[in-house]
């Protein structure tokens, strides 16, 4: 009973607003729905759920009736429905989260609705047919009404020049590219792999100088050329001990930082060759870098040759003067100079190593000072 009193003094107070023409203004609305009256101003603030605003049954005795909603905050939309009813033509109207105010108003054709601060959203079924693969758009390079533009099969819309066109893909597929069933594709060729993930470049670089590296065997070998190393490209301390191999270094490239007075030793090897014919090992070639005096020297020797020997000499062939002792290299193992005197080497000099056999090999070692 007492339900159906507040419902009947609900109708009254509503009728008596709209006689006296003063509109009843609602406290805001934050519930997911609301159902006003006949020229009820509704103050609402949408939930972020969406708030469902249905207006009165269409009632012929009420054209021209208003229902004024001033939208204070929203978190979500508003949706309009009608009870029996049209909203512009649709049965349901909505409007984007925002602030402003929308007036409804009641005609024979149903309930109409317009705002110019609270934007409707315009279902797609309302827009008129439009022909089959185009957009509408002013595809002239100058302002000017938009038209419907078609855009052709493995087509697609492209500024060429000052205006929009439809563009083949086969046109963008330039050099090395090709276009088929929607997709483009690199072309293979020579020298070009296409994979499914990648494309590889396999045309070998060409074989010849490049700067200072020699390219051969069709690319696959590499070759610093001699001497291109200097020390303008090492690093500073790049080559340690650790780094040079044995005998990289030849006693004629010693420097003359040896410092006067103090033991060296410099180390020649010796490589076999065919036996049974003399040679000479070049140690000094008129290019010794200071003058020095050996004070001894020693042979490691691991091929021996019987009856064979080996001696420090100034020249080749066995000719100039003796620089050590004549030692045997009959057998492996180390042999030592037995001279009683040292010998002396100019700057620039030459020493040689006398093999009366080539077949020997092993090492000589010899102890000098720098003068």
């Amino acid at each position: 009973m007492r339900r159906q009193l507040n419902e009947a003094l609900k109708l009254i107070e509503r009728d008596l607003s709209s006689a006296l023409g003063r509109p009843k203004m609602s406290e805001v609305i934050t519930a997911a729905s609301y159902a006003p009256a006949f020229e009820e101003v509704v103050r609402v603030a949408p939930p972020s759920t969406g708030l469902a605003l249905v207006l009165p049954e269409p009632n012929l005795a009420r054209l021209d009736a208003r229902v004024t909603v001033v939208q204070v905050a929203a978190s979500g939309a508003m949706t309009v429905e009608v009870v029996n009813g049209t909203i512009n033509g649709a049965t349901t109207l909505a409007y984007l989260a925002g602030v402003g105010t929308v007036e409804f108003i009641l005609t024979p054709e149903g309930w109409y609705g317009w705002s110019v601060s609270l934007v409707a959203s315009f279902p797609l079924t309302g827009l008129a047919a439009q022909a089959a693969n185009t957009i509408v758009a002013n595809a002239t390079g100058a302002s000017a009404i938009p038209t419907a533009v078609a855009v052709s099969a493995d087509s697609l819309l492209a500024r060429v020049g000052g205006n929009l066109v439809s563009h083949p893909w086969s046109t963008v597929a330039g050099a090395g590219l090709t276009y088929s069933a929607g997709a483009l594709a690199v072309g293979a060729g020579a020298g070009v792999t296409v994979n499914a993930n990648d494309v590889a470049v396999t045309t070998p670089l060409t074989d010849g100088g490049k700067g200072d590296i020699t390219v051969a065997t069709n690319g696959t070998v590499w070759t610093i050329d001699a001497l291109a190393v200097g020390s303008a490209k090492l690093a500073p301390d790049a080559v340690t001990q650790a780094k040079l191999a044995d005998n990289s270094v030849e006693p004629a490239n010693l420097v003359a930082s040896i410092l006067f007075g103090v033991p060296f030793v410099i180390t020649q090897p010796m490589t076999a060759g065919a036996a049974g014919t003399a040679d000479d090992v070049e140690i000094y070639n008129a290019n010794a870098p200071f003058a020095l005096r050996i004070i001894d020297v020693w042979a490691l020797l691991n091929t021996a040759i019987v009856g064979s020997t080996i001696q420090l000499r100034s020249a080749t062939g066995g000719g100039g003067s003796a620089r050590s002792s004549v030692l045997s290299s009959a057998a492996t193992g180390t042999v030592r100079n037995n001279d009683t005197a040292t010998q002396q080497v100019g700057a620039a000099g030459s020493l040689y190593i006398r093999r009366s056999d080539r077949g020997v090999a092993g090492r000589v070692l010899i102890l000098a000072l720098r003068e």
